[in-house]
Order: C-alpha cells, then structure tokens, then sequence
C-alpha cells in the first residue's frame, strides 16, 4: 500500500504577516482618541468582537462582570475586549452596574 503525499499548498504560507495584522498586540496605554479613527481592519475586529460580546450575554447567566465578558471576548488583547464592551456601552446595547455587571438592553 502506497501513501500519496499531498502536495503542500503555496496559499496557506501567503499573506502571514497581513493575516496576523489584527491579532497583534497593541500597548496598554492607547490614546482614547485615536480609537475613534480606527483602520478598517481593525474596525472589522471590534465589531466582531462586539458581536461576540453580544451573543455571549445573551446566552450566558444574567449579570455578568465586565472582566469576565472581555476575557471571554479577547483573552490574548483585553485592551480590545475593553474597547469592544465601551463600544457597546456607548451604542446603548448594553449597560454596566455599578458592581461591574453587564446586562443587554436590546
């Protein structure tokens, strides 16, 4: 019995450095204000994220923490967790307590 060896794919090894853009970690003390002018592939992450954030309180517990939910979201960057939950916050979508617990509004 003979095993054929595929062959490898030129495609899965193009475009690394781009592909991983989005998951590269960006320092903790970002300027607020440059988060309103975000790239368009970052942009594409948060609002992938917020969906994630958004799916995970509708199914989870009621009254969740916020570091639970941006952990959740983003264990490798809690910097973009965090945006995405302020996001959030901000839209009207969710609401924080003052204990830190999330609740969905919509």
């Amino acid at each position: 019995m003979r095993l054929s060896k595929k062959p490898a794919r030129v495609d899965d090894s193009a475009y690394v450095p781009e592909r991983l853009e989005p998951y590269v970690m960006e320092s903790p003390d970002v300027d607020e204000s440059a988060v309103a002018a975000l790239p368009p592939a970052e942009a594409e992450v948060l609002d992938e994220l917020m969906q994630r954030a958004v799916l995970l309180l509708a199914v989870m517990p009621r009254n969740q923490r916020r570091e639970t939910i941006e952990e959740t979201v983003s264990p490798y960057d809690l910097v973009r967790g965090r945006r995405a939950i302020d996001a959030l916050i901000d839209s009207g979508q969710v609401a924080v307590d003052e204990a830190g617990r999330l609740r969905l509004l919509r």
